[in-house]
């Protein structure tokens, strides 16, 4: 079970709405902040959310409205138990995380048909949301997507994802 600062499991920690206030190494001995890096991977072919989209009609006022799809919403689940299980080995952070990050998303597809590199990086931040991993994609806390990019691996499909601190970074001025 991931647990948050409070040393509650991570799921009520996000609902108290208790955000840390940074990356850095926790313990006793200080490491440098952004020296560390969270590196991430989630198997199988990325899914975007834009692109598996489908019209549901609410039952109750008769409106329709846009869900993603079932295979996404698969991929969602399959994808937030990885990050979850891979985000044990990251004790030595706090979690979620809540300052200006770069987050780097190489993504491995099984075919070489043309995809949206924005498309599979909006679903990626909202499935690191989903998990506990970043506390908001807004522009405060994803400041850069810098390094991403999209490559082909038939055998291994997969999104790779390299989280690191960005040093130095000023607060919003329209905070």
């Amino acid at each position: 079970m991931v647990r948050g600062v409070s040393g509650l499991p991570l799921e009520k920690h996000l609902r108290k709405g208790q955000p840390t206030r940074s990356l850095r190494f926790v313990g006793h001995q200080r490491k440098e902040v952004g020296t560390e890096r969270m590196k991430f991977i989630i198997s199988g072919n990325p899914v975007t959310k834009k692109n598996s989209q489908r019209i549901v009609t609410n039952k109750k006022t008769g409106r329709p409205f846009i869900m993603p799809s079932d295979k996404y919403k698969a991929y969602e689940r399959a994808a937030v138990k990885e990050l979850l299980v891979q985000g044990l080995k990251y004790t030595d952070f706090e979690l979620p995380i809540d300052v200006p990050i770069n987050v780097a998303c190489r993504y491995y597809m099984a075919t070489k048909r043309k995809v949206d590199l924005a498309n599979l990086q909006e679903a990626t931040l909202d499935i690191l949301v989903e998990a506990g991993i970043i506390y908001d994609d807004n522009c405060t806390i994803v400041a850069r997507m810098d390094g991403s990019e999209v490559r082909f691996d038939k055998e291994h499909p997969r999104a790779e994802i390299e989280i690191t601190q960005i040093l130095g970074e000023k607060e919003w001025p329209f905070l």
